[in-house]
């Protein structure tokens, strides 16, 4: 944020949520011009702060177990940012309806190439449109994400009450490990090593 500031000043900062989601006590971050911290928010106050915004700053070196701020952020039309973690590799395909980036966020070199890329963007507004427009059209929200748990616990039960349960090669080959997968509402899942092919199932 300090960086993109000493390009152009009048870049905001909004951050919301804050430890408090963690069950832990409140840490408020250091008062800076254009930064505006509004800490635990409901969901409608959510969805308007992220509707206000141009992009969304996703990183972090814990492995991501879903992704939510991601959806959320992206429905929204912000450009996401996210580090290449966990299950924030599943939702954006680099470079199309956001941005994947390695390495840790708190060195100069990863925070150097965000910034290089969000400016690149700011001169490029076609671009920025086509990225927006293409994560706004991400299919993916809490109705989709419950069918998928149903889907896979029906899949388990009826299996488990199958003989022949074992017979994996009825359901597609997975591509990492060559064992059986199932379709789900989101995509491929592998009943062996659990790898996820997602919703963008052409992308390798």
């Amino acid at each position: 944020f300090r960086k993109l500031q000493l390009i152009d000043p009048r870049v905001h900062l909004d951050i919301c949520g804050g430890y408090k989601l963690w069950g832990q006590n409140e840490i408020l971050p250091p008062e800076i011009t254009g930064l505006s911290y509004h800490g635990l928010v409901g969901q409608k106050r959510l969805a308007e702060e992220l509707m206000k915004c141009s992009f969304s700053l996703c990183l972090q070196t814990r492995e991501e177990p879903f992704g939510m701020v991601l959806t959320e952020s992206m429905r929204a039309g912000c450009v996401v940012f996210a580090s290449a973690v966990g299950a924030f590799t599943e939702l954006i395909q680099n470079g199309e309806n956001g941005f994947l980036i390695s390495g840790d966020p708190a060195t100069e070199v990863v925070q150097e190439i965000v910034v290089s890329i969000i400016c690149e963007l700011a001169a490029n507004r076609e671009k920025l449109e086509i990225i927006r427009n293409n994560a706004r059209a991400i299919q993916w929200d809490s109705d989709r994400m419950a069918r998928v748990w149903t889907g896979h616990w029906n899949h388990v039960m009826t299996s488990s009450l199958s003989d022949d349960s074992h017979k994996v090669e009825r359901y597609p080959v997975c591509k990492k490990c060559t064992g059986g997968c199932i379709h789900l509402e989101d995509g491929l899942h592998c009943t062996v090593c659990g790898h996820y092919s997602g919703m963008f199932e052409d992308r390798s």
